[in-house]
């Protein structure tokens, strides 16, 4: 009777204990029926946010704040993040409102959503925010960038995408990172291009206290996940995997008739740190 309490009742108790769940739970009642990729203007925590798809924005504010998957251990005064892959800057919310003092290091490089993101921080306080229009890679070079419908769906060298291709410049993230005495929190949220880039900055991991990375596979493209743990298991981290896949017979359906056919998180850590 407990479990069954407990799950039954588990809602009702994050609505009255979580204002952000509660946050959460408005944003779905008011915009969760709208058109896909709509651009509007939200109101959130206490000011305007220009969004591009309402039903993305929910599930990253979910993400983001209701389940707080950014959330990292800090005793620096002055944190330094780099988030790669910032789309239209809810993280970047986070990070102004949970670690006041820090530098953001920010990377979008889809242009039409790099401009959103810019007018979307522009006035948030109490952190410095660097943002970048590029793309983080393993050299610097112009690279084609596809972008689809979906704001939240572009990436390198995706020369089908539905609605066409962009040129965009690219960055060498381990030049950045080799700038850098410590890197508080890393996080990579490049659509695939991960299994590139998280080989080539082995040698500056040691730097980063933690990591989050979104993995993606694509149906046809070799798997990359075991080399990417190795990677950071060789340079000390400790990672738990979040999967965001809901295929209940995974062994029969194998999600070949999705973009990808396997998406998980990884969230890497220092014990100690």
């Amino acid at each position: 009777m407990r479990l069954l309490l407990e799950i039954s009742f588990r809602g009702v108790y994050y609505w009255l204990s979580d204002p952000m769940y509660r946050a959460f739970i408005g944003l779905v009642i008011r915009y969760g029926d709208q058109k896909r990729n709509r651009p509007q203007r939200i109101r959130l925590l206490g000011q305007s946010w220009l969004v591009l798809d309402a039903y993305s924005f929910i599930w990253q504010f979910r993400e983001i704040f209701t389940d707080r998957s950014y959330a990292f251990p800090c005793t620096n005064p002055h944190p330094v993040i780099y988030d790669c892959g910032s789309n239209i800057g809810l993280s970047i919310l986070y990070y102004s409102k949970k670690y006041p003092n820090c530098r953001v290091e920010s990377f979008e490089p889809n242009p039409k959503v790099a401009e959103v993101l810019k007018q979307n921080t522009q006035g948030l306080k109490g952190c410095t925010i660097n943002l970048h229009q590029e793309a983080v890679w393993i050299r610097d070079e112009v690279l084609a960038f596809g972008v689809e419908g979906d704001p939240d769906a572009g990436r390198i060298g995706d020369t089908d995408a539905v609605a066409g291709t962009v040129q965009v410049q690219a960055r060498d993230l381990r030049s950045m990172l080799d700038r850098e005495s410590r890197v508080d929190f890393l996080k990579i949220d490049v659509e695939g291009a991960e299994s590139a880039i998280i080989p080539h900055i082995m040698p500056c991991l040691h730097k980063v206290q933690s990591l989050f990375v979104e993995y993606h596979s694509r149906p046809g493209d070799p798997q990359a996940l075991g080399t990417i743990l190795r990677c950071l298991e060789e340079t000390g981290f400790r990672y738990y995997l979040k999967t965001e896949n809901r295929r209940r017979q995974p062994l029969t359906n194998h999600g070949q008739e999705l973009a990808m056919d396997y998406q998980t998180n990884v969230y890497a850590f220092r014990l100690g740190s």
